[in-house]
């Protein structure tokens, strides 16, 4: 079964769904950083208004190391497996500051992708 968050698929690496689920998930389809960031931007903009609920914070939580992931090499990624609780951390941050530092190198990019999450929160779609 697929999970829906306000209209948005959590995708398979956020939610692992198994083959068969796959398969039978209608609005299942890959992600790509925008999509991400839209869903990030919706979550900081729901959690502004309101106390989240336990599935909404988990999936904003989960949301957001997804966008952390997005910005670390191919090679950190494939060493955060094995390397102790700290280290990943810090990798992780890492991934936090090139996003941090992406919204600032693109800032209309990010202003329409803040506006358009806006008025899909505020419109509730």
């Amino acid at each position: 079964m697929c999970a829906l968050f306000n209209k948005y698929i959590v995708f398979e690496y956020l939610v692992p769904l198994n083959e068969k689920a796959r398969h039978n998930c209608k609005e299942f389809a890959m992600t790509d950083l925008l999509t991400l960031v839209g869903v990030l931007y919706a979550c900081n903009m729901m959690a502004e208004q309101a106390r989240l609920a336990p599935d909404q914070a988990l999936l904003c939580e989960r949301t957001h190391h997804a966008v952390k992931l997005k910005f670390l090499t191919a090679a950190e990624l494939d060493s955060l497996e094995n390397l102790p609780t700290g280290k990943q951390y810090r990798i992780g941050l890492e991934g936090y500051r090139r996003f941090k530092t992406w919204e600032r190198d693109n800032p209309e990019l990010v202003e329409r992708l803040r506006r358009e999450q806006e008025q899909r929160v505020l419109s509730g779609s």
